[in-house]
């Protein structure tokens, strides 16, 4: 799931914006609205809104007033701004170009054009974004080389100023270093402290350095020295507790064979149930009321129990890890017997009952025929047949066991 960005509209028409509100959150994205101009901008100081989209014609506080005030904080001045209005003169139209707004669009417009605009946008910014990276104003690369405590470290010793952009599982965020210091961390909606903490942990995906000499605000006020401390604290912890685990891209499900309810703790519920069907483990972590490192701690606890199993799912999506993750799960001492004991009694009871019903419906159509003693009811060398049929998974861990 990849973060969505966010969009601020300042409207006085609650009802003529409804249906592009609704388009546009159709469309994937975040979208907040509000009417009073002059309280929009403290708004946006929470929101943290990636484009605005405002009337020009606002009574509480003029569109041009809002969108000079917007623009004279650093953290917003490469915010996309669009201006919306029923002004129908061009020279109205081109003042409100003049002064730096990204689009102008006319009442009344058609909902799909406006999207389409804002799609578009989004996609010259990154465009734009791509092209200073390669241009030699930064560097990128892999995680799994530098993690971020290295990056800003690196930061740190050349006292440079940067924005750190992350990629991690479909999962998007970014670190602010000014002069090797951290300043701000943005992840999902969380605050920076708690952002920082979980970023920390990316051992695995991308990232992207872009120098800049952008004056931002600072809502980090640790020193680096400590916050970089913490964060190889956990990092050490998260790679013991995960040496034991699949990646973390895994798709896992609930093993209903193993599970009782009743043996579990209330923390092991909590993550019992942010799994539907199945979930990528990271996703789990990430959607957790707890802390990662704990959420992590109890993934690895029902894995130990048996509670969780690798789903059919990632054996399709990544069938060249199946036997070595099997294995891996055979490995452990808890349930290096239980897993296979499990399954085969599983199947084996699924079996039964159905062969029970089976052997039922026969009787009763053999005892609906006239001459059944014509048929050889008692012969010891009719073959009997009681199939079990086992799936790629089943057979792979059976065939583990057995080898």
């Amino acid at each position: 799931m990849r973060t969505k960005k966010k969009i601020l509209i300042v409207d006085e028409d609650a009802n003529y914006i409804s249906g592009l509100r609704k388009e546009l959150t159709k469309a994937g994205y975040e979208v907040i609205y509000w009417s009073d101009g002059k309280k929009a901008l403290d708004l946006s100081n929470n929101f943290r809104p990636d484009l605005i989209i405002s009337e020009v014609d606002l009574t509480t506080n003029d569109g041009h007033a809002f969108f000079r005030d917007i623009k004279t904080h650093s953290e917003f001045k490469d915010i996309p701004f669009i201006f919306l209005s029923s002004q129908k003169r061009v020279d109205d139209r081109i003042k409100s170009m003049e002064i730096g707004v990204d689009d102008f669009i006319a009442k009344p417009f058609y909902v799909e054009e406006v999207v389409a605009r804002i799609e578009n946008i989004f996609s010259e910014i990154k465009q734009n974004s791509d092209a200073r990276i390669t241009s030699g104003k930064g560097f990128s690369g892999y995680l799994h080389e530098m993690n971020l405590v290295d990056l800003i470290q690196t930061l740190e010793v050349g006292q440079k100023s940067a924005i750190i952009k992350l990629n991690f599982n479909d999962y998007d965020a970014r670190v602010y270093v000014r002069n090797g210091e951290i300043f701000d961390a943005r992840f999902l909606d969380l605050p920076a402290n708690d952002a920082l903490a979980r970023l920390f942990l990316w051992t695995e995906g991308s990232y992207q350095v872009e120098f800049t000499k952008e004056d931002f605000p600072r809502t980090l006020n640790q020193p680096t020295e400590k916050l970089l401390s913490e964060g190889i604290k956990r990092n050490a912890r998260w790679d013991q507790i995960k040496k034991n685990l699949p990646p973390l891209n895994t798709i896992v499900a609930i093993n209903k064979i193993a599970y009782e309810e009743n043996s579990i703790s209330n923390d092991e519920k909590q993550i019992i149930r942010l799994i539907n069907k199945h979930a990528k483990i990271y996703d789990i972590i990430t959607k957790s009321p707890l802390d990662d490192i704990k959420s992590l701690e109890i993934v690895d606890n029902l894995y130990r129990k048996g509670y969780l199993q690798e789903s059919n799912k990632n054996y399709q999506a990544q069938p060249q890890n199946q036997v070595e993750r099997i294995k891996q799960n055979l490995t452990r001492d808890h349930s290096e017997n239980h897993n296979v004991s499990a399954i085969i009694s599983n199947l084996l009871k699924k079996n039964s009952d159905a062969n029970i019903l089976e052997i039922e419906k026969r009787r009763d159509d053999r005892r609906q025929l006239v001459d059944r003693r014509r048929y050889h009811r008692r012969r010891n060398d009719i073959p009997k047949e009681n199939k079990i049929y086992l799936d790629r998974t089943e057979l792979l861990l059976i065939r583990e066991k057995l080898l």
